[in-house]
């Protein structure tokens, strides 16, 4: 939330700027996992991760996945 008044007889709900938050958060979560951003940056970083290691010397690299 950028900007919360309140009036002279209002408090304002506290809990407000929290709940505002945590749907937004779900809300990029929910994008990001339809446009497939999080899948592309597993593989990114794995293939990122890959050939560093392969550098460092390990020849065989591997990825376990898992499930919540």
């Amino acid at each position: 939330m950028y900007d919360r008044q309140t009036g002279l007889f209002t408090h304002g709900d506290p809990t407000l700027e929290s709940a505002a938050r945590l749907v937004a958060e779900q809300e990029i979560l929910n994008a990001a996992l339809e446009d497939g951003i999080l899948e592309q940056a597993r593989i990114n970083a794995e293939v990122y991760l890959e050939k560093f290691l392969n550098a460092l010397g390990y020849d065989t690299v591997v990825f376990l996945q898992t499930t919540p």
